[in-house]
This record gives structure tokens, C-alpha cells and sequence, in this order.
């Protein structure tokens, strides 16, 4: 049996664009399982709603240093910021480190400077991976919560 092309959206720009939008709302839905949101679908719109944009994606809290920060700097900062001489005298090798380099004011991320630099994109520098976008909030949250080392 032959089928209608139209009955299956023909061809040309117009499929083209829902078949664009279908693999858009398959990236949101994706988005929303891997970090939590409500999600409506009306008849012409899907709206995306909730989740926590400072939440990390494995799910634990914002302010786990192990699970959240330390996994960050980690990858993107203690290859310059470690041992016995780190750049800038900011070691941020270990929660200890992050500390006793005066980086972070526990409990006031405002005049924590390792968010600022992150966050300003002063740091990592130019040439070098960044982290994700998401990394700021989780820096942020951790540090309003007073940079609990667990």
C-alpha cells in the first residue's frame, strides 16, 4: 500500500523544521532528566520549567566539596595550582589548600576570589579547557554554605 507523503509531512523546509524541533525537545527532555525539571506540552509550545541551575549533575548537594568542587578543580585547576610552589601561591589541591590560600571567604561568596576569577573567566586562562557554565553556581552555593569540606 502506498502511502501519502503529505499524511507523513512531505518534504522541504517545513518538515525540516519539525524534524529540528523534535530533536530540539529530545535534547530539553534529556536536559530535564539529567538535571531535574518540570516539563508542559501544549498543543504549539513545550515549556521547561524548574530545576536548579547550581544542582550538579550527579545529583548530590551543591555545596559536596568531594562530590562537586573538588571533581572541578581537580580538572581545571591543580595542573597549575598545586605543590610545594603553586602559580599565584594558591594551592587548590585539596579542600586544606583552597583555604589556607585565602581564596575563598567561607560563607560570602562575594569576596571569595576564586569565584570571581572563575566567574569572570579570568581563570582558567586563555588557551586552556573551562570548566561548564554550571560550575559557577555550584562554586557559589558551596561557598555560601560555608565551604564545608563534606
Amino acid at each position: 500500500m502506498k502511502q501519502n507523503r503529505a499524511q507523513f509531512g512531505g518534504r522541504g523546509p517545513a518538515r525540516r523544521d519539525r524534524v529540528r524541533g523534535a530533536g530540539l525537545g529530545v535534547l530539553g527532555l534529556v536536559g530535564c532528566i539529567a538535571y531535574g525539571c518540570d516539563v508542559r506540552v501544549d498543543e504549539d509550545e513545550v515549556a521547561v520549567t524548574g530545576g536548579d541551575p547550581a544542582a550538579p549533575p550527579d545529583g548530590s548537594q551543591p555545596t559536596s566539596w568531594s562530590a562537586t568542587i573538588e571533581p572541578v578543580v581537580s580538572e581545571y585547576c591543580v595542573r597549575c595550582h598545586n605543590g610545594s610552589s603553586p602559580s599565584g601561591g594558591v594551592d587548590l589541591s585539596g579542600h586544606a589548600g583552597v583555604l589556607a590560600s585565602g581564596v575563598v571567604v567561607p560563607g560570602d561568596p562575594d569576596a571569595s576570589r576564586l569565584l570571581a576569577v572563575v566567574a569572570d573567566g579570568v581563570m582558567p586562562p586563555a588557551g586552556q579547557p573551562t570548566p561548564p557554565d554550571e560550575a559557577v553556581g555550584w562554586i557559589r552555593a558551596w561557598i555560601a554554605a560555608g565551604a564545608p569540606p563534606d
